[in-house]
């Protein structure tokens, strides 16, 4: 298990000024999601974004292998709540605009 911050994968909009915060998936998890797949990481935690997301097991954006990390954004305490992007996205399985907390 990791947690971090900001995450990777998000189907929440405007939350970095640009959609989906595909800027720090790129940077950021370009660096971070091959070690998270070489040591085989079951499960990503992280907050910023104000709503509740699961993803697939998920590398690249893409759903696949089941050994793949799965990522889970509990940002569901604090201020306002953040909205999604109505467009679907392959890696969302499961999203919640509510209070919450993990």
């Amino acid at each position: 298990i990791i947690g971090g911050h900001r995450p990777m994968y998000t189907s929440s909009s405007g939350i970095w000024g640009n959609l989906n915060g595909t800027m720090f998936r790129e940077h950021f998890g370009g660096s971070i999601e091959p070690l998270l797949v070489q040591h085989r990481v079951d499960v990503a935690l992280w907050g910023h974004v104000h709503n509740y997301e699961r993803t697939c097991p998920v590398r690249n954006g893409m759903c696949g292998d089941p050994a793949l990390p799965v990522h889970l954004v509990i940002g569901s305490g604090g201020m306002f709540l953040h909205p999604f992007d109505p467009q679907p996205y392959a890696f969302s399985v499961k999203k919640r605009k509510t209070f919450g907390y993990a």
